[in-house]
């Protein structure tokens, strides 16, 4: 069994949240619990200014979510995804194994 509570600080000031878990082993009465704060710190930056790495992997996740027709991905379109991966191709390379003249 698993449980897990977050909590927003509704009020703005100091941490953004407080993350509870609790685990329970399988068939036992054992529970471990855990929890830890969300520190705010200042404004997030815009996807534009992110990694290549956490563009590719970001994007690989949309895409996933996209092809089950999550509705997560509501907003989620290939044109977008592909527009996300600026960068991308030029920080990895190309597929060796892609096939071109297809």
């Amino acid at each position: 069994m698993r449980s897990n509570v977050i909590e927003v600080n509704p009020g703005g000031e100091g941490p953004l949240a407080t993350v509870r878990v609790a685990l329970q082993g399988s068939g036992t009465r054992i529970i471990a619990s855990m929890s830890g704060r969300l520190p705010y710190a200042g404004n997030a930056s815009g996807a534009g200014t992110t990694g290549s790495a956490l563009k590719l992997a970001a994007s690989g996740h949309a895409f996933s979510e996209w092809l089950v027709s999550s509705p997560y991905a509501g907003e989620v379109t290939p044109d977008r995804l592909l527009s996300y991966l600026g960068g991308v191709p030029e920080v990895y390379g190309a597929d060796a194994g892609q096939r071109t003249g297809m």
